[in-house]
């Protein structure tokens, strides 16, 4: 059963999710100015931009956790703001840079939780309910902690708990503010594929906020850039570097190269510099 539901769970992905003339601020400071995008339906989109160019605010606004003071979001067409928190829940899962571990809560009793919009409290689990669980614990290689304390688990696994968590939610949007956050290179990399493969073998749409640039180019199929609360450009990485609207927006050099049949790109600012492999179609020519 849990195979055949994997194999439905990649049906062709309908939910849209889009943002109007969007502002917010706080007091009487500007966060986000007139923000208008499109996230791309099946594809992997990153949220990128300097340190408090708004991006986190926009992730919580797209979701209905606060409110614009001006503008609309849209959600299958229908204003955002529109929907109750149940309705808006079965559609969009969203994973906060910082989520609290509940005392005595084990991993099992968190992915209950993201079942929440569709049984709602107290209400037994169904077939499809366990199935979805245990589809869950699987994809994210936490089947064997399912009864382990959260306060046990290494951070790596601790995120992964998250994240099968509102996979339970069984919605087609998945936004993510930042999920490397915290984590050492390997459990970052780990991380990162899993998502990729949410995306590859179950279709999910993704909207991340990835603070390593590096990372954002290599697995991201598209790009909006925010700088002071604008929304400065969007697009997918090749025109983006190709533009030099990435170098632009981050105020540094970006040159490429070959080495062993690779294109590497180089980030540099002042005397620093940083090289990676680049990868994943993306060609500089």
């Amino acid at each position: 059963m849990l195979a055949q539901f994997t194999q439905n769970h990649g049906q062709p992905n309908s939910t849209t999710l889009s943002c109007s003339n969007l502002s917010f601020k706080i007091k009487d400071q500007l966060i986000l100015n007139n923000i208008n995008l499109n996230i791309p339906s099946g594809k992997i989109s990153a949220l990128i931009g300097p340190n408090g160019s708004g991006k986190s605010t926009l992730l919580k606004l797209l979701t209905g956790l606060i409110t614009p003071d001006q503008g609309q979001i849209y959600l299958n067409q229908s204003e955002l703001h529109s929907l109750k928190r149940k309705e808006i829940a079965k559609h969009i899962a969203f994973l906060p840079q910082r989520s609290a571990i509940p005392d005595q809560f084990t991993v099992i009793d968190l992915i209950l939780a993201g079942r929440y919009p569709h049984q709602g409290l107290f209400k037994r689990l169904q077939t499809k309910d366990e199935h979805i669980i245990n589809w869950a614990l699987d994809v994210t290689n936490m089947t064997t902690y399912r009864k382990r304390h959260l306060h046990q688990l290494s951070g790596g696994q601790q995120q992964r708990a998250w994240l099968a968590m509102i996979l339970a939610q069984e919605t087609s949007l998945i936004l993510l503010d930042e999920p490397t956050t915290y984590l050492d290179i390997k459990h970052q990399l780990q991380m990162i594929e899993l998502i990729k493969n949410l995306n590859i073998k179950h279709n999910k749409t993704i909207l991340w906020v990835l603070h390593d640039l590096n990372q954002a180019i290599q697995n991201s199929d598209y790009l909006f850039v925010l700088k002071n609360g604008q929304l400065t450009t969007q697009g997918t990485p090749k025109q983006l570097i190709t533009d030099n609207k990435l170098a632009e927006t981050f105020e540094i050099t970006i040159d490429s190269t070959h080495y062993q049949q690779q294109h590497i790109l180089v980030f540099s600012k002042w005397h620093c510099c940083e090289k990676f492999r680049f990868e994943y179609g993306v060609a500089i020519n």
